[in-house]
């Protein structure tokens, strides 16, 4: 009952049919993160912003600051 709850919630919101968006400290975090691995300009920061079906990185919902997260060490574990 608790997680469906949870994804109710994840998926209103507040019910007003608003997605909360990353906050200035969490965007912060996702542009050092994605400079640290070189996809911080260009084609493939263009697509990262396909893989999270955004148009520019303040559009991201909070929901999807994990998988953003997992999208980046991903490509920082292929470097190696």
């Amino acid at each position: 009952t608790v997680a469906i709850l949870q994804a109710v919630a994840v998926f209103d919101g507040d019910g007003n049919g608003e997605v909360e968006k990353i906050s200035a400290e969490e965007l912060a975090e996702i542009k050092a993160h994605l400079g640290s691995v070189g996809a911080d300009t260009g084609e493939p920061f263009q697509k990262f912003l396909e893989y999270l079906k955004i148009s520019k990185l303040e559009d991201m919902a909070k929901t999807d600051m994990k998988k953003a997260m997992n999208a980046i060490e991903a490509k920082r574990m292929a470097k190696k």
